[in-house]
């Protein structure tokens, strides 16, 4: 199949043309136009073969989408007929969004990628939107680019053989830049901090449910997760609670299984949190187990998911109902179960709280958290903090004077108070509702609810931050931006890098019911982009997400789709994740980064930038003065130098050690200490001490100069080849 642009060919500047060639190369038919709308000019024509024997073409036109440059496509089925009309890709139509690139997917959709101008606020950026087999879209165009301080142009993106997509564009400060998703053969969403695998979603016959409030999450020791739900029936009596653990890469691990193993009557909000023994631990509610109401159960399991033990009643107070059990893993190996209980206080529900030991034996008795007792105290959350202690959030009716209300009570490691009960929302007026927690790096807490009218409609999103002293940083803060109808079922999770985000449910922000949005916040509490969409479908109801970040930086999210439960895996879009594959620059000035395995770099012509990574790459700089840099990386691995030019010409290179030296000074240190260069068969083996005569660090090989001999490392630093600072 070839596909090009055609000046005056249709009567009105260009066109697009196509014509399609058998497997012994005889033209198939005549050649044919593309593009139906032929005003003004459509140029800049690509194109991808579909999975079904299809193809599609993408090319941008002119004055078509009333304003500048739009994206348009074009399906074709594998006999060359069109499937439909031509189609609009981009969404945001201002300015204009120019020079497409379309990849097919592995799922019989395909993608596409273009330039789009002012859209990010400086210039042009990199925007994307995926099609599923049917041609329908999947989520909504998408900001692919984390910079916005330069501008992005001129982007090329296809799909590898491991399903994740890879994207070359040119950067008007770094050059080339190459870069993929990190994991998922999708791009969907919208303008996203986090990117999403196809949801997960279970289709047994059983109703599920995530009953709010409930840690339905949490990451394991393996860099997997484990998500919990109740399926009404499936245990043979009215609600039982039920699990699945998942690997690292998303994908289920064994079965799903029975948590409870009373089945009688109903068992419900369940809550989970992974021990530091690589284990988790299950709570939830159990009617009439204990003989009067609900009561609150738990089961432990190994770090294989295996049953540690029976299950065990957490109450000792049984009068009445006790519900809404919260659970999370102490710093001692530990953990630490809180829920409401009718009528212990004197006055309704209040807060409740048992401590376990790491062999899971109560530490003392159950104890009362809330000091204030009049009305109800309901919904408690309870997270470990960096010092040891925890701290429990919960909801309290009247308190505040005006509906419900958020407070909390910080705890010491040995359980005792620190300080007393305080409130966590500012404004008042009407209710606050739904807690939820999340410790941070600092060591300070971030707390997460839904707060009636104070966005002028209904329900939105709210939160506040602390420092480690338990003292507020700034106000308290909206989360969702769009408010029509109600947001709700907040959820908070901390991230490696000091940062936070935010899940919830918004009513009718897809056009169809609930559906499930996002927000990041990096390490001072600032937004990080807009709100995105997390749900994967749009039609009918997502409900109740829960979200925790894994190893490695990628989020778990579950969600109640319909009556079933959805679990999707999202990857971090800030960090550009280098392809493992062979990346050649182009004859200008580029930045090729390496991944964490071995890559295969070539910066061509021009004056390039080279940086390997993990893992031992092969880098050749070409023509022109290349610099190659060694991050601080684990697992640095040694670098082949293909090229290594010598001496200060056109054409000479320069090894950027400098990110890898802890204390080097150039008027006190010795260059040996830190760098030293030996000679093996014809070629210069680099080796970097990286504290010199430091005790941390021993010296390691970094890089093998291929035939360059008779050299050591003061004729490197002496020629201008070796930057230490």
């Amino acid at each position: 199949m070839v596909i090009w642009q055609s000046y005056n060919q249709d009567g009105s500047n260009y066109g697009i043309y196509g014509q399609r060639y058998a497997a012994d190369g005889t033209a198939a038919e005549g050649e044919f136009q593309v593009n139906t709308f032929n005003f003004s000019s459509q140029s800049t024509p690509s194109v991808a073969a579909l999975a079904d024997g299809g193809f599609v073409v993408s090319w941008h036109s002119n004055g078509q989408d009333g304003s500048g440059w739009g994206i348009y496509g074009q399906r074709y089925a594998a006999d060359g007929t069109t499937v439909a009309g031509e189609f609009q890709i981009n969404t945001y139509t201002t300015s204009t969004q120019a020079n497409p690139s379309v990849a097919a997917l592995d799922d019989g959709g395909f993608v596409v990628t273009w330039e789009s101008w002012e859209q990010d606020g400086y210039l042009s950026g990199i925007y994307g939107q995926r099609y599923d087999v049917e041609g329908n879209t999947v989520g909504v165009e998408q900001y692919l680019h984390a910079s916005t301080l330069s501008s992005q142009s001129q982007s090329k993106v296809v799909e590898l053989s491991d399903g994740t997509i890879a994207m070359a564009f040119l950067d008007s400060s770094e050059g080339l830049v190459v870069s993929l998703d990190g994991e998922a053969p999708a791009i969907g969403g919208e303008t996203a901090s986090f990117a999403a695998d196809d949801a997960v979603t279970s289709t047994s016959p059983y109703s599920k449910g995530l009953p709010v409030p409930g840690k339905h999450i949490t990451p394991l020791a393996d860099g997997g997760y484990v998500v919990t739900w109740v399926s009404y029936d499936q245990d043979g009596s009215q609600y039982g609670v039920y699990g699945q653990r998942y690997a690292a890469d998303g994908t289920a691990v064994t079965g799903e299984f029975r948590v409870n193993t009373t089945t009688t009557a109903n068992q419900y909000y369940p809550s989970v949190a992974s021990l530091a023994d690589g284990g988790f631990v299950m709570t939830w509610s159990s009617y009439d187990q204990d003989g009067s109401g609900y009561g609150i159960y738990g089961q432990r399991y190994d770090a294989y998911g295996t049953a540690v033990g029976s299950e065990f009643q957490i109450n000792t107070y049984s009068v009445d109902d006790q519900r809404y059990s919260s659970v999370a893993a102490l710093e001692d190996g530990g953990f630490m179960v809180t829920w409401s209980s009718d009528g212990q206080d004197g006055f309704g529900y209040g807060i409740y709280g048992q401590r376990f030991a790491d062999d899971g034996t109560a530490v003392e008795g159950e104890f009362q958290v809330n000091a204030t007792t009049a009305s109800n105290q309901l919904r408690s959350s309870v997270v470990s903090l960096a010092d040891g202690g925890f701290l429990v959030t919960w909801e309290s009716s009247g308190q505040d004077g005006s509906g419900w209300g958020i407070y909390g009570q910080r705890y010491a490691a040995d359980g005792t108070t620190v300080a007393g009960e305080f409130q966590i929302n500012t404004y008042t007026s009407s209710t606050q509702a739904s807690p939820s927690v999340a410790a941070l790096v600092d060591g300070g807490f971030v707390v997460t609810w839904q707060s009636f009218g104070q966005d002028g409609s209904n329900n939105g999103i709210y939160g506040q931050r602390y420092a480690a002293d338990g003292t507020t940083v700034g106000g308290e803060f909206q989360v969702n931006t769009y408010t029509t109808g109600n947001q709700v079922w907040p959820s908070v999770a901390s991230l490696a890098d000091g940062g936070f985000v935010v899940s919830w449910g918004s009513q009718d922000q897809d056009g169809s019911e609930y559906g499930i949005y996002g927000q990041r916040y990096d390490a001072d509490g600032m937004a990080v982009g807009p709100e995105f969409r997390l749900s994967q479908e749009v039609s009918g109801q997502q409900a109740s997400p829960s979200i925790v970040e894994l190893a490695g930086g990628s989020l778990a999210l579950a969600y109640q789709e319909g009556n079933q439960i959805a679990v999707r895996h999202l990857v971090d879009l800030n960090q550009e994740i280098a392809i493992s594959k062979d990346i050649t620059g182009t004859e200008g000035n580029d930045t090729l980064i390496g991944s964490d395995v071995a890559d295969t770099l070539d910066g061509a012509s021009g004056d390039d930038s080279l940086t390997g990574g993990a893992g031992d790459d092969t880098l050749t700089g070409g023509t022109g003065n290349n610099r190659f840099i060694f991050e601080p990386v684990d697992d640095l691995g040694v670098d082949t130098l293909l090229d290594f030019t010598m001496g200060s010409g056109e054409d000479a290179d320069v090894l950027v050690v400098a990110p890898l030296l802890q204390g080097y000074d150039p008027q006190t240190s010795t260059l040996a200490d830190f760098v030293q260069v030996r000679e093996e068969n014809g070629d210069s083996v680099v080796s970097v001490d990286r504290d010199g005569a430091g005790e941390a660090y021993a010296a390691e090989d970094v890089a093998v100069l291929v035939g360059v001999s008779g050299i050591d490392a003061d004729a490197l630093l002496a020629n201008q080849n070796l930057e230490l600072l």
